[in-house]
């Protein structure tokens, strides 16, 4: 402990803390982060005038690596008597690279069959409609037109995004694969790449926000998209 009340945390105090926790620095960042939300909330309810946590340098994160699922993984865990739910999800993730949240708000209205395309609301709010895989084109001809795929068992409206999570978990917990949910998408990002699609491509398929200011000067069209999603290994 400290030993200070939170109007009164200096800098030094703060930083000499962080030096005797034997924590990681994946830690300190989340510490940091969780600290500067609390003493923005001071501020803002004048219970004191700044915040410490701006004077304490940066924590140094290691760079993150993929970590994809690998493709026996992936055809182990989908013949492994998940269910067919759990199945669709699974597919969602790895032949459309969509995150857990994206999956759970999955709608029937969201497939277009006639176009061959596929409607998701991604993070930061980003809307798009991106290239609809044979696998999950054929998959979307199990579900209705219109509402969830995905509805909750206890609220009107979709599962949660935690639950979907939860759910492919235990399903890769069962089959022994390693990992998480995110590694359908890593796996989808890494095979397009082994496939020899290019990464400005990639990125475009992925949705990543770092694209914002390249997509400025570079256009990849519908058909180079589409060619790109049809080259992954078809497991399904």
């Amino acid at each position: 402990m400290i030993g200070a009340q939170p109007r009164d945390l200096t800098a030094e105090q703060l930083a000499v803390w962080f030096g005797h926790q034997s924590i990681s620095n994946g830690s300190r960042a989340t510490y940091r982060t969780a600290l500067r939300a609390f003493f923005d909330y001071m501020i803002l309810v004048d219970a004191r005038p700044d915040d410490p946590t701006r004077k304490l340098g940066k924590v140094k994160l290691p760079r993150r690596q993929p970590r994809p699922v690998s493709t026996e993984h992936l055809l182990t865990l989908l013949i492994s008597g998940v269910r067919s739910r759990t199945r669709s999800m699974i597919l969602l993730g790895a032949y459309e690279g969509f995150r857990v949240s994206e999956i759970a708000r999955v709608r029937g209205e969201h497939i277009d069959r006639q176009s061959k395309l596929i409607y998701v609301n991604g993070k930061g709010g980003v809307e798009t409609w991106l290239p609809l895989h044979p696998v999950i084109d054929m998959e979307s001809r199990r579900y209705p037109t219109r509402g969830f795929w995905f509805p909750s068992y206890e609220n009107p409206g979709p599962m949660r995004a935690k639950s979907v999570s939860a759910t492919i978990s235990q399903a890769m917990g069962r089959a022994g694969i390693p990992g998480t949910p995110h590694a359908l998408r890593h796996w989808f990002g890494t095979e397009l790449r082994r496939a020899g699609v290019d990464l400005r491509t990639v990125q475009e398929l992925m949705r990543h926000a770092s694209l914002a200011t390249t997509a400025i000067y570079t256009q990849v069209d519908d058909g180079e998209k589409r060619e790109a999603l049809n080259s992954l290994p078809l497991v399904a």
